[in-house]
């Protein structure tokens, strides 16, 4: 072989081109394939081989092979090298090919998860869909000889994969029913629980998503994230207390010690952060202003105005308008016009300064411009409570607001009525 005698003698460009004439004297050969595959592996690790060229020839291969049936492992390979010589639509093309294989044995597990790896790369998600239930059932065949743990732990990622992927395409049924059979498997898996809390939360099955969380905490009751996600659920249910709850307990078994990593969605610091101020917030929305000082003072951010987010400047704003502390609020309220001078929190808090000093006419026209903007942005219940608070006088006096608070009525009637 002319070509293996190129490479042993250190000339893979030599070794290429007898390669590719090889392969083009015995182009309906799958062995000559296969060897040429192997060939242009090793080259694609080497410089000085023509990569268009061999780009080219696999291409050609792959349209040869469309016509017959070819070997399934020789049709992974072949794609996988075409992925990693960036040839991206001959390698989808090749994968479309191979996804019709109706044996399931023709290749390993690995090799199917493989080629959903490589399918997902190329950002064709149902094609990696497809080569997951292929895995999937060649798991179930239970012909390897693999241990039972082995076994059960790489079905389980498999079924994780395949419900991430199904949930990305909008599958979210059958990606809970991914999950379900993946908990049936390892029922302790406080991640999987995570998972389906999630999808439950995207359809709107709030009950739902709180009892597959609570499934998570009693397998990770110290686990701090898990508290934030527990918090942000009853937000969304509206049980705006409960949800302190959870804030404050997440934070005090934060403060005691440090989160596992497994389910931490960031960095310690930014969760110890987040769960501040969600606290703070929380607490002044329940009316416990004194407390939602204490959340934003002992913020690990609050020594640096600079790292502070939108919200947590605002709400120091609002706690200050709301004890009269003037020099405090107009601090606040100044860095609020720095970060977003039209955002409808800023004008109302803009409002209520301008009421402490008794310019009514800034008031009405900051109210009015918020009102304005707040039926652009879609309708915000929260700011429109704030909003009311900034002119202080009910909504039936005022026609701008009263609209407002019709609409945000008939969207919460809306949602009840579709859920």
């Amino acid at each position: 072989m002319l070509a293996e005698a190129y490479w042993a003698s250190g000339l893979p460009k030599e070794a290429s081109q007898a390669a590719l004439a090889a392969w083009e004297v015995q182009a309906e050969d799958d062995e000559a394939l296969q060897w040429f595959v192997e060939i242009g592996q090793r080259l694609l690790e080497q410089s000085g081989f023509p990569k268009q060229a061999l780009i080219e020839a696999l291409l050609r291969a792959a349209q040869a092979l469309s016509t017959r049936q070819a070997p399934p492992e020789l049709l992974a390979r072949l794609a996988w090298l075409q992925v990693e010589l960036d040839d991206h639509a001959g390698a989808i093309q090749t994968l479309q090919h191979l996804a019709q294989v109706d044996v399931i044995q023709a290749l390993s597990v690995a090799e199917w998860r493989r080629c959903a790896q490589a399918a997902e790369a190329l950002d064709d998600l149902p094609l990696a869909i497809t080569f997951l239930e292929k895995a999937i059932a060649r798991h179930r065949t239970r012909d390897d000889q693999r241990g039972e743990v082995e076994h059960l732990a790489q079905l389980v990622d498999t079924l994780r994969h395949l419900s991430r992927l199904q949930r990305a395409t909008g599958k979210h049924a059958e990606a809970l029913q991914s999950l379900e059979q993946a908990l049936t498997l390892r029922p302790t898996d406080a991640e999987l629980h995570v998972e389906k809390s999630e999808i439950y939360a995207h359809l709107g099955d709030l009950e739902a998503a709180l009892h597959s969380l609570e499934s998570a905490l009693e397998l990770r009751p110290q686990e701090p994230s898990l508290h934030q996600r527990a918090a942000s659920l009853l937000v969304m249910k509206g049980d705006l207390p409960a949800a302190l709850e959870q804030a404050e307990h997440g934070l005090a078994i934060f403060e005691k010690q440090p989160p596992s990593p497994e389910l931490s969605a960031s960095s310690d610091p930014a969760l110890h952060s987040t769960l501040r101020q969600m606290a703070a917030h929380l607490a002044y929305l329940t009316l416990r202003p004194q407390r939602a000082q204490e959340h934003l003072e002992r913020d690990p951010q609050a020594r640096n105005p600079l790292a502070q987010a939108f919200d947590q400047i605002a709400l120091r704003a609002e706690i200050a308008l709301d004890a009269g502390e003037l020099p405090a609020a107009e601090a606040a309220v100044a860095m609020l016009s720095q970060r977003a001078p039209e955002h409808p929190r800023t004008l109302a808090a803009l409002a209520r300064l301008a009421g402490q000093r008794r310019d009514w006419e800034e008031r009405e026209q900051r109210c009015r411009s918020a009102a304005r903007l707040l039926l652009q942005m879609g309708l915000n219940q929260t700011l429109l409570h704030r909003l009311r608070r900034a002119r202080r006088i009910s909504l039936n006096s005022w026609p701008l607001l009263r609209q407002l608070s019709r609409a945000v009525c008939g969207r919460r009637l809306k949602r009840c009525s579709t859920a």
